[in-house]
């Protein structure tokens, strides 16, 4: 399925940091609603297009977006809302709370296509950018925790018993 307002290179370049869900890509005879679950619980990421359509959904409302905030609250995913057509999205309390792409949360359908093209590779590189944040932080090693000691005693160094009357 050809993804709307990507070109090869950007799809290319995507894949290689990310592994883009969409609900075509779900085989027949799969739980469609166990893998939907299981790619948001797995999801560092999660670009919502906005629209009518989008809030309209009584399946995203009910079943997407409360796992999706769920993730965003106690694992840290990230949230991109893009506004892709113009829509009441102001009204919904979650929503607004959120920062907006484009920018100046405008409507991508109210650019003209140069813009338009713009707007969407910023959107992508800052997804990017997140997503290359994401992968450093996973191959960095964890930093050690010091050991501690079972007898409740604090290791220290020594300092010098020597008096400040003692010197010359």
């Amino acid at each position: 399925m050809e993804a709307p307002h990507f070109d090869t290179t950007t799809r290319a370049s995507a894949t290689k940091l990310a592994q883009v869900v969409v609900r075509p890509d779900i085989g027949a005879g799969q739980d469609w609603f166990i893998a939907i679950d299981r790619n948001l619980r797995a999801a560092k990421l999660a670009v919502l297009v906005i629209s009518a359509d989008f809030l309209a959904s009584d399946f995203v409302v009910r079943q997407e977006v409360p796992r999706l905030l769920e993730q965003h609250e106690k694992a840290g995913m990230r949230l991109f809302p893009v506004i892709a057509r113009d829509c009441d999205w102001g009204a919904v309390g979650w929503l607004a709370r959120l920062q907006m792409r484009p920018t100046d949360a405008r409507p991508l359908e109210d650019f003209p296509q140069s813009r338009m093209n713009r707007e969407l590779a910023n959107i992508a590189r800052e997804v990017r950018a997140h997503l290359s944040n994401v992968v450093i932080e996973r191959s960095q090693p964890r930093p050690n925790r010091p050991l501690r000691s079972t007898s409740g005693v604090r290791r220290t160094a020594k300092k010098s018993t020597k008096s400040k009357a003692g010197r010359g």
